[in-house]
């Protein structure tokens, strides 16, 4: 893993893909953003073109995004429901973030780089947690949610500069932070308490996916997810320290990720919480 000099030919690198992806896309590619440190003037980074494609439909993107005239190659989703990476090498290695349009993701990101270009000293302060993250060993390594060592040891500045920004947006993450997963364990918890063990969907680990929800960097939800068939889930409890909006907020956004990920509607298990 390098870090490198910030380089000029970067952001005219992304003009160029950039306008490629519309030119296949056409209408499909509602907005292309750069982000990542590539995309901040005089940052340090890894030699690595993040890009942020909006759209209204993330399953016939795929086939656009991986045709001959793109060549890119879809990656997975890793911790972020309803965003799909892709990747490919060209002149650098570009990463591709696909995002349904209105995500609070998109905004996120956009927040973040404009801070970073407007604000020297976070911007030395960034770069110096990203070269010290880089040196330590194994940080290239992945976690169980195919996260790397060296993105998690930026979380904590990460989190600082969002503080710093007001971003307020309601985002649902797979857990990948141990804070997430203290946070979500305390939840299931509860839940089994109140159950008294009588529910085992809630006992097993097997084909399970943990979500959290954050309003901007304040965790303020959980929910399980269980992998019943191969087109089909159960949610086995989902909670939000409101139980009112914001819980039907999180219970319609993990509907939005089955039917996606399935292209099926896939009826919720009687443990719901509403």
């Amino acid at each position: 893993m390098i870090i490198e000099e910030y380089n000029p030919q970067w952001p005219i690198f992304f003009e160029n893909e950039s306008q490629k992806i519309k030119s296949v896309m056409g209408e499909k590619a509602i907005e292309i953003y750069h982000i990542g440190s590539t995309s901040v003037p005089s940052l340090a980074a890894k030699p690595i073109i993040d890009l942020i494609l909006v759209t209204r439909d993330l399953n016939s993107t795929r086939e656009l995004l991986t045709s001959k005239e793109l060549g890119y190659r879809y990656k997975g989703e890793y911790n972020l429901p309803l965003r799909d990476l892709y990747g490919k090498k060209d002149n650098f290695e570009i990463y591709l973030h696909v995002h349904l349009i209105n995500n609070p993701e998109i905004k996120l990101n956009l927040l973040f780089r404009d801070y970073l270009r407007n604000n020297e000293k976070a911007k030395k302060q960034y770069e110096s947690v990203k070269i010290s993250a880089c040196k330590k060993q194994n940080a290239s390594e992945k976690v169980e949610t195919g996260i790397t060592k060296y993105n998690l040891l930026k979380n904590d500045m990460i989190v600082s500069i969002l503080k710093e920004t007001g971003f307020d947006g309601v985002c649902s993450r797979f857990v990948t932070q141990h804070t997430e997963s203290e946070f979500f364990n305390k939840i299931k918890s509860n839940f089994l308490k109140d159950l008294n063990g009588n529910n085992p969907s809630l006992l097993s680990e097997q084909n399970v996916k943990k979500l959290v929800l954050y309003r901007g960097v304040d965790l303020v939800g959980a929910a399980e997810i269980t992998n019943i068939s191969s087109n089909g889930f159960s949610i086995n409890f989902a909670w939000t320290n409101d139980n009112g909006k914001l819980l039907k907020e999180f219970l319609s956004r993990i509907e939005d990720w089955i039917k996606v990920r399935t292209s099926a509607v896939s009826e919720a298990a009687p443990g719901i919480t509403s």
